[in-house]
């Protein structure tokens, strides 16, 4: 029971959970950015950019698609260029 135990603990520990959504873009909370969104704190942005970044075509980005665009320098840092 304790080896159980402690390999659930160890396992608490090392699990890692995806970074909260900015809030600057995630307007209404919702944990993804929609264009209209992304728009807000980049004017520039394009539709057809927009649904460049969106690699799973679901309509929004998520934090994994955002932070693709922001390492290859597509967008700034939400959290530090604006």
């Amino acid at each position: 029971m304790r080896r159980v135990t402690l390999i659930a603990l160890l396992a608490t520990l090392m699990a890692t959970t995806a970074p909260a959504m900015n809030a600057f873009l995630d307007i209404n909370g919702d944990e993804k950015a929609s264009f209209e969104e992304m728009t807000v704190i980049y004017p520039g942005l394009t539709e057809a950019v927009f649904v460049a970044l969106d690699f799973d075509a679901d309509g929004f980005l998520n934090t994994d698609e955002i932070a693709s665009a922001v390492d290859a320098y597509i967008i700034g840092d939400p959290d530090g260029d604006i």
